[in-house]
This record gives structure tokens, sequence and C-alpha cells, in this order.
């Protein structure tokens, strides 16, 4: 189903042109310049580290003495225990956001309805699986250890949620998909290369692309009468340019929300190999999709999806988990495999055991859990539409016709909340806000009645 607003699970794209008036220049506080398509100049490969970010537990220098080594962690016992059951802890809390950090670019007053963590409780199997973890002594270097099962979990995971059969040794683990993306176009493109993104779209994905010398192609999404849709027309244009490699997606798409079937995915596949493309396939929101629509891995939809594809994915987004920094790239592309699986283990750095455990618990015993917030966001998304219609009617979920601005920055300074420019987000983006109503609905009213008041 789509709704007015055409959004990621945790996301509403909205469209907001014309209807607020510019902020003066004294009262512009965004720090935001739009990304340039111009690339940036590219170092050596071997002086080019993909950055990747580090556990919070590891920056307090916590020492503990291990509990004995004799007692291995019985993960088959873990694996084994029933699913987490749902509960009242894991509504949506109705105090919104109230992390330092949501606050901490805008003000205490600012209700925050930008960044994409939401205001749901971890599951207390994840909890509990990193309590155990820490309560046993564990976290020194973990070679020593019986390893943790995550290869096993994520093949697992794919072949019961999406009916896509994987081998561990296609699997590598890592921090942050976003370092998967940087690896792959370090390895796999060259400088100057052109990669195709469908626009807007998460903004690291820009970066990531001209810093490392690579050259931003849009394929613009287009507004069609079912929503948000992939242009093939264009993007078989673009992808016929002498030096376009490359084809990043994004799936669910973040911010618009799109979900492609399998007949398109294996347009995408036959697009890439008549223009020999790599692509590159984000699919951290996999687990967040809406009925009737399911999630697709690319890479599964035929054989030349399979050699074409690296997918970059995570447990981290489903479970509200994001600090703990556990990620994963597949590919079983007899091309593309080795040189990525080639990585010096040093340069990819070591992985956090808490993240480890906490995905493999996830995964195992969290699909209730996921049952009950997906039916919570989709509860969400419609009041949102409702409440846009009945105190924003002049907010629009398209682009209309004439310039656009930067709403996010007058509904920060004259409502105090706080959403992401749609500016960010490149070619489609201007005119847009991306709202994140993965909270109470107690507290998406008070977030839509801010934005109104602005208006009024």
């Amino acid at each position: 189903t789509t709704a007015p607003c055409m959004c990621l699970p945790l996301h509403g794209a909205i469209a907001v042109r014309d209807q607020l008036r510019p902020l003066s220049s004294e009262h512009h506080t965004s720090e935001h310049t739009s990304d340039s398509n111009e690339p940036a100049p590219a170092p050596a490969r071997s002086d080019r580290p993909p950055a990747y970010w580090f556990h919070p537990l590891v920056h307090l220098a916590i020492r503990r003495l291990r509990a004995s080594r004799e007692s291995a962690r019985d993960w088959d016992a873990l694996r084994a225990a029933p699913d987490a059951a749902p509960t009242d802890r894991r509504t949506f809390s109705e105090q919104g956001k109230a992390t330092p950090l949501s606050f901490a670019a805008s003000g205490s007053d600012v209700l925050a309805a930008w960044v994409a963590d939401m205001d749901v409780e971890v599951p207390d199997v994840v909890l509990q699986a990193v309590r155990d973890r820490i309560d046993s002594g564990g976290l020194g270097y973990d070679f020593y250890d019986e390893p943790i099962p995550v290869y096993e979990a994520f093949v697992e995971r794919m072949a019961t949620a999406f009916d896509w059969k994987t081998e561990v040794d296609d699997v590598l683990r890592l921090h942050d998909v976003i370092q998967g993306l940087q690896w792959t176009l370090d390895v796999l493109t060259e400088p100057g290369d052109g990669v195709v993104i469908q626009t807007p779209i998460y903004p690291p994905f820009l970066t990531s692309i001209t810093d490392f010398g690579r050259r931003v192609v849009a394929n613009p999404l287009r507004l069609g009468a079912d929503g948000w849709e992939m242009d093939f027309d264009h993007l078989e244009t673009v992808a016929a340019q002498p030096d376009v490699s490359t084809l990043l997606l994004c799936l669910p798409h973040n911010p618009c929300g799109v979900v492609l079937d399998r007949d398109q995915l294996r347009t995408i596949a036959e697009i890439a190999e008549r223009h020999d493309l790599l692509v590159i396939s984000d699919e951290i929101h996999c687990d967040l999709v809406y009925a009737p629509n399911r999630h697709i891995p690319a890479a599964s939809v035929s054989d030349i999806a399979a050699e074409r594809t690296v997918t970059t994915t995570a447990a981290t987004k489903t479970f509200n988990m994001a600090g703990l920094r556990m990620a994963f790239i597949h590919c079983s592309s007899e091309r593309y495999g080795p040189p990525l699986k080639a990585i010096p283990t040093r340069l990819l750095g070591g992985l956090n055991s808490l993240g480890q455990v906490a995905t493999v618990a996830g995964w195992a015993h969290g699909q209730s859990w996921i049952d009950e917030l997906v039916a919570g966001l989709d509860h969400n998304r419609h009041l949102l539409r409702d409440l846009l219609a009945d105190r924003l009617p002049d907010v629009r979920y398209h682009p209309p016709a004439g310039l656009g601005d930067d709403p996010a920055e007058v509904f920060l300074e004259r409502g105090r909340v706080a959403l992401n420019s749609g500016l960010a987000f490149g070619q489609g983006g201007e005119g847009h806000v991306r709202l994140n109503f993965a909270t109470s609905p107690e507290m998406l009213e008070r977030v839509v009645d801010r934005m109104a008041s602005v208006l009024d």
C-alpha cells in the first residue's frame, strides 16, 4: 500500500516547497552544504582505508577479569531458546527521543524527528545476550574464545526470512554498512568512475562516492500514480555512459521507501549485464517492509544478479542498536568476490563481540518483536498521513512547480522541530524534509502540531 507520505519505514519524505517563507540570513542556522557532483581527488588505495566506527564501550576502557575460560558460550542453547515475546516495554516511548545525542545539534526544547533511531527499546533477548557476555567478563580479545556464530546467523536469517540461499564463505563481517560500501567502491571501481544512484538518497551515499574520487550520476526517482518509482528508461540511458561502472541501490529506498519486486530487480540485473555494471545493494532496512510488499534481496533473483551484486546489510537498524556496530558484506560473484575478500585483517579491524552476540540473538529470536514493531510503524505512517491532511493540508507529497527552499530550517527555527533537510539527499530532495515517525502516536501529534504552528 502507498500512503501520501511516500516513506521509508522509519521516515516520510514530505514536499513543502512554496509553503514556507525562507528565514532571513540572521536566522540561518543550518551548516549543510549540498554535495558536489564533481569527484574529489582520490589518494592511492594503500593510503585510503575505509572509515569505520568504534563500539562505544571501547572508549570506556573497561577492565574486568575474565570468568572461567572453561565456561564457553553455549551457542546451540542460545539458538534453541524460545522466541522473544512482545511486551509492553517494547511499545513506542511516550517521551520521544530523550537521549542527549538527539538534541545536541538543536537544543533541548526541540522535538527530534530526524535521526534514524526509533523510540522503542531494544528487545529483551538482545539485551540479555549482551548482559550475559558482559557478566562473563567477555570484553577482552575474543580470538581465544569459542567463535561467535555470526556468519551462520547471517546464512540462517537470509534463508528463513527472505528465501535466499547463501554460503558462509561468501560473507564478510564489518562494523558498518557504509564501511562496506566504501570498501567495495575502493576495491572494485576506479577513480573517475561514474556511480549511478537513485536520488534523493541517503546523504552518506553521496559523500562516499565523491570522497573516493568517483562521480555521482543521478537517476532521479519519479512520482507515479502509486507513489515514488524507479525510472528504468532513464537508468538504461545513464548506464550506457562509457565511464559508468556501478549502480548503487538502497532497498528499501531511503528516504522514499521504494520497494522493488522480483521482475523489477531482474530488469536491473539485465541492465547491469548489458552495460557491465557492478551492483552494490544496501539492504539494511530489509526487515521493515509493509504488507503486501516484501523484501527481495537483489542478488537472489537470478544467476546474473548473483554474479553482478555485492550486498551490504545488518541487524542493527531492525533492533534499534546502531551503536553496537555490526554489519555484513555478501558477494558470491566469481569476478568481484575474491578481491573483496582479500581485505587485510588489520585494515578491517577487530569486530566487537557485543554487536555479534546481539545480532545472533536478535535474528534467532526476534521475529515476533519485529512483527510488533512493523505493525506499530504501519499504524504511525497512516496516522502521519491523517495528521498532515488535517493540520497541514497545504503540505504536498510531490514536488510542486517553482523554485524550492529548505523547509527543515524553517521548521527548526520557528517550530522547534528537527527534521532532515531534503537538500542533503541530492537531486530531487530540494523542497522536502525527512520525518522520522518511529515514535509514540502522542509524540507524532506533537511534532505535527508544531509544524502546523509554523504555517498558522
